[in-house]
């Protein structure tokens, strides 16, 4: 759009976009919370990379699941954690290796994912003419996200 001839009256007046992938490197910042939990042997460091794609990965079967099932919309966290389960399960990471605190950090490291290096300053200038909506997200992890994206 030629913002010369950008009429605001007529124009839009709020965007909606996707969060997690495109504002933010998801992957750079889900791989350090997973090498920050305590290192065993049923997963070597190098087994994270695809513990991580295969996270990602299983969040999105899982929600076409549910949308498929016609089952309602459920807490992010909840699915994150169910897909964190059965991963972990199949790789015999038992609870006693990584327990519940150690699940719920890696969970709540979906919240905090790092902004590309354009995307703090290009939020701040959008932000000035619309309302803006970013998400993929429950109301609680959007404002989370959106605090730390605006931190730059």
């Amino acid at each position: 759009m030629d913002r010369s001839t950008y009429d605001s009256a007529s124009g839009p007046k709020a965007l909606i976009f996707d969060l997690m992938g495109t504002c933010t490197d998801w992957y750079a910042s889900i791989l350090p919370a997973l090498h920050s939990a305590p290192s065993i042997p049923a997963l070597p460091p190098d087994a994270l990379k695809d513990l991580a794609a295969d996270w990602r990965e299983g969040f999105f079967k899982e929600a076409k699941m549910r949308y498929e099932a016609r089952q309602p919309v459920e807490d992010i966290d909840v699915t994150h954690r169910r897909v964190l389960n059965w991963l972990l399960l199949a790789r015999a990471v038992t609870p006693a290796m990584w327990d519940d605190g150690v699940r719920h950090r890696l969970v709540q490291a979906w919240h905090l994912q790092q902004p590309w290096p354009d995307v703090a300053p290009a939020l701040e200038r959008l932000r000035q003419k619309f309302i803006m909506y970013v998400g993929n997200s429950h109301a609680a992890a959007l404002n989370t996200q959106a605090s730390f994206l605006l931190k730059g």
